[in-house]
């Protein structure tokens, strides 16, 4: 029961969502675990959000293309940021997901 139970609630996908980037000089983001129930609002500076994402192995999303635009010129000026990543935002996805319906 305990192992078994404990690793089959247990999220698949964890992932960052890109909320905004803030007077061009932090990234507010969401930091799930892949429970879009459980989320966690963060806000950092460009370098330690690198480090953030990069010691996780988290796929980055953009919640937007606004948000897409601001984080691709902040990139810009601070290389160390990961890419984006390709694949749909989870939260997003489920949105249009559940409004289709």
């Amino acid at each position: 029961m305990g192992i078994d139970a404990a690793t089959s609630n247990r999220p698949e996908h964890p992932h960052v969502s890109i909320t905004r980037v803030v007077r061009g000089r932090f990234v507010e983001f969401q930091f799930s675990l892949g429970d879009e129930d459980l989320v966690v609002e963060l806000i950092m500076p460009p370098d330690p959000f690198a480090e953030f994402c990069r010691e996780r192995g988290l796929p980055v999303h953009a919640a937007g293309d606004g948000v897409r635009e601001a984080y691709g010129f902040l990139r810009r000026r601070h290389i160390c940021l990961p890419e984006l990543s390709e694949t749909p935002d989870p939260v997003t996805a489920e949105d249009t997901r559940g409004s289709a319906a």
